[in-house]
């Protein structure tokens, strides 16, 4: 009776960490690959000899799989440039007497009005009364684009308007990164990424619809929570599907679609006939993402650690492995010993681990603490002067607003693609190479105050303009793109979330400063490209002051090692 049970398979000698479930012994006999027997067999040195966990051993650092999930989770950078950056065409300046005049019938009689030349006030003759000075409040428009401004009616507010709907964008920036993070130890990043979309889409429709001031930055606000949550999951995702010196240069590349967005944003706002359906532009676009949703994976560390039943986390963590295995072509990688060893990770990545809080950080060695504070610093200095520069094209003027927006867009992705040679070809010096250029760009950009008072022709001073503010987006873009990357860096391992969280969020309180920054343009738009070249080379002096420890200068990727997105998750 003994000899025909074994013949039946019935008494298995395998160890089980819990029992398997008849759902999952039908998975073994799925991933078992016949082809390959040594598949079937566990080596000992893989398993604990081996900084890789099994997830990193199937899925391995790169392939077709992780290319296709790059792809989909870098396109919520396009919507979420376009979302920063459409006030520039939704509410462009206009010229008085040319395309606006100051309706003055609510005054009186024309000829006891005169109109300032901005046609913003109105001096009133009344008689006997004497003269008084009253702010136009409604004006008409003979120009054929209807932008924001004049949906409003705020052509004479124009930078003031522009300042502050772009700070409630910001606002919803920093306000969505701090809510995504702490959402992720509840709901995964897929469920954080598909929920952002789908706000957005909603948000992007009523934006296009609401003709109330207020309740349009309100929309603004969670528009800009939307686009951060896709962001901050995206980032997530790709971080755990890939590994090594892929995972940085996916890292260090991630903004490049921030950059195409720009790039392409001139060409979906040209032609339309007002602001409301350059909203309805970038609506369209969203239904590409939802489209892509069903091929948007999950975290299988995040499903794996979080998913309470063991069984449940088992079999969509294998769920994903094999999707990755089957079309990387690596599907000899699996084992059918496959979901034990998921629990035993499992049981791992549950182990009680000290908890980091914020104020370890700052109580190391005192050069450590020196790196920390100039890492706070550089970051929240080029995360002001992205925004900053970006807006400050509105000063070239409106014919040249196209073509400012796509030479930033272009500076932007050439700065990253410098940062990633940087990366990987100077290692332990790339911090020194990116922060002197730019001091060296912020330097000679701000020689634009000196050549203000020239007198040169237009097209001179409109080329040295806009090389003037390319060259310090190129700049931050690389130096910023090198932080966000290797971040990690600087301090242990078990650190390394908590200095991520404290250096971005830091920064984007110090980014809400950034659209009143360009109000100085009003005195000057020289004064105002000046003071964001002075923060360039702030930021540059301060990413000079950090170094890699003597461990972490493999360009591999050691220093944003996947357990770094683990610890972000508890």
């Amino acid at each position: 009776m003994k000899e025909e049970n074994n013949l039946q398979g019935r008494s298995p000698n395998c160890r089980r960490l819990t029992p398997t479930p008849l759902d999952l012994g039908h998975l073994s006999h799925i991933f078992t690959c016949s082809m390959d027997p040594k598949a079937n067999e566990v080596s000992p040195s893989k398993t604990n000899g081996s900084d890789d966990d099994v997830i990193t051993r199937v899925l391995g650092e790169f392939g077709p799989w992780q290319l296709r999930s790059l792809l989909i989770l870098f396109l919520c950078k396009i919507p979420a440039a376009w979302f920063m950056a459409c006030i520039l065409f939704t509410a462009p300046d206009l010229y008085p007497e040319e395309e606006y005049k100051c309706d003055t019938t609510s005054f009186g009689p024309v000829d006891n009005c005169t109109v300032s030349l901005d046609h913003c006030y109105v001096m009133v003759n009344y008689g006997d009364s004497g003269y008084a000075m009253r702010q136009c409040r409604k004006f008409l428009y003979t120009t054929g684009f209807h932008s924001l401004t004049m949906e409003f009616d705020l052509v004479c507010l124009c930078d003031f308007f522009v300042a502050w709907s772009q700070y409630w964008h910001l606002f919803g920036l920093l306000i969505g990164g701090v809510a995504a993070t702490k959402l992720m130890r509840v709901l995964s990043p897929r469920q954080i990424y598909g929920s952002g979309n789908w706000v957005l889409l909603m948000c992007s429709l009523l934006m296009g619809l609401v003709k109330d001031f207020s309740l349009h930055c309100g929309l603004r606000c969670l528009a800009a929570v939307s686009c951060c949550f896709m962001i901050t999951s995206g980032h997530a995702i790709f971080s755990d599907i890939t590994a090594g010196r892929y995972r940085l240069g996916a890292l260090l590349l991630y903004d490049c679609f921030w950059a195409l967005g720009l790039i392409l944003l001139p060409g979906l706002a040209s032609g339309a006939p007002s602001w409301q359906h350059i909203y309805l532009g970038v609506t369209l676009s969203l239904l590409v993402i939802v489209f892509l949703l069903p091929w948007t994976p999950d975290s299988p560390r995040w499903q794996l650690l979080h998913i309470k039943e063991t069984q449940l986390a088992i079999e969509r963590t294998v769920g994903i492995l094999l999707e990755a295995a089957r079309t990387n072509g690596s599907i000899h990688r699996v084992s059918k010993e496959l979901p034990l060893q998921l629990g035993e990770l499992r049981e791992k990545l549950h182990e009680p681990k000290p908890a980091v809080y914020w104020m370890q950080l700052w109580m190391g060695q005192r050069r450590s603490t020196f790196h920390l504070v100039a890492v706070h610093m550089a970051l929240a200095t080029f995360m002001v002067v992205n925004t900053g520069l970006l807006l400050h094209v509105r000063s070239f003027g409106r014919e040249h607003l196209v073509s400012n927006t796509l030479a930033m867009g272009l500076a932007e992705m050439l700065g990253c693609i410098l940062a990633l040679y940087l990366t990987f070809n100077q290692r332990e010096h790339k911090w020194q190479w990116a922060g002197a250029f730019a001091m060296a760009v912020g330097s000679i950009s701000s020689i634009c105050w000196f050549l203000a008072e020239e007198d040169m022709p237009e097209v001179y001073g409109l080329t040295l303009g806009l090389l003037m503010a390319s060259l310090p987006q190129a700049a931050v873009a690389c130096a910023q793109s090198m932080i966000l990357a290797c971040l990690g860096e600087l301090v242990p391992q078990e650190q390394r979330s908590c200095l991520s969280f404290s250096a971005v969020t830091w920064a984007r309180v110090w980014q809400l400063s950034a659209s009143f920054l360009t109000l100085l343009r009003q005195v000057s738009p020289a004064l105002s490209l000046s003071a964001f070249c002075l923060l360039v080379i702030l930021g540059g002096l301060c990413t000079c002051c950090l170094a890699t420890p003597e461990g972490d200068q493999e360009p591999e990727g050691a220093a944003v090692n996947k357990k770094q997105h683990l610890i972000a998750y508890t």
